[in-house]
């Protein structure tokens, strides 16, 4: 049976979320919503599929949009519910997001089932909660709040990969976090930038100079 869930120092670092999240009643009160039975919980990383040793990249996006109809995450494993259903959207039933976001892995990881890619990339939010509305601004509190809490210890323990931020917001909150470096901006997968001119190249570009710190080969051969 596959595991969906990533490594257990990651799972370590993210399980406090659903407890839920003293976040929801501190910095995220009205901002977060912890709302499991409409989808409304931390999610959408997905990765490091098998040890942290395995990880090569880091891939940053901005926040989840809403749930989609009929969404939702029973009692129980919660982080590995989330895994599932982001796995489930990469791999053929998601959105624009999604299918921009397996280009960005073909480019890393060419010749890669989506699972073996995913043991080499661990992707996550750099705000683990929906945006109070689609797309929109999370104020600069709350963000401290996610990023002091989670991201910022997910990249202690990945220190030294090459992180891809993809979007303004998801560079913006990156660079706020003491020490990082690694670090290159490309457009995001999502709406609107996803359809700027421009935007395949940059995940080209991201691409090839992740892969230059790799050192990584041609995994199609």
């Amino acid at each position: 049976m596959m595991r969906y869930s990533p490594a257990r120092e990651l799972v370590e670092i993210l399980e406090p979320a659903y407890a839920p999240c003293p976040g929801f009643s501190g910095a995220c009160r009205g901002v977060a919503r912890w709302k499991p039975v409409l989808g409304h919980v931390p999610r959408g990383f997905i990765g490091g599929l098998g040890s942290t040793d395995e990880i090569e990249v880091v891939i940053l996006v901005a926040e989840p949009g809403n749930p989609l109809v009929g969404e939702k995450y029973e009692l129980g494993d919660q982080l590995a519910q989330t895994c599932q259903h982001t796995f489930r959207l990469l791999n053929g039933d998601g959105s624009l997001f999604h299918r921009n976001l397996r280009y960005l892995l073909d480019q890393l990881f060419p010749g890669l089932r989506l699972r073996d890619q995913l043991r080499k990339a661990w992707i996550t939010e750099t705000y683990l909660c929906s945006a109070p509305e689609a797309a929109g601004r999370v104020p600069s509190d709350a963000e401290k709040e996610c990023a002091s809490r989670y991201l910022g210890q997910q990249l202690d323990l990945l220190e030294g990969l090459p992180v891809i931020a993809l979007g303004d917001k998801a560079y913006a909150r990156v660079r706020r976090v003491p020490g990082i470096r690694n670090v290159t901006k490309a457009y995001s997968v999502a709406r609107p930038g996803c359809y700027r001119r421009p935007a395949r190249a940059s995940w080209d570009a991201a691409a090839k100079w992740a892969r230059a710190l790799m050192g990584a080969s041609d995994y199609s051969e």
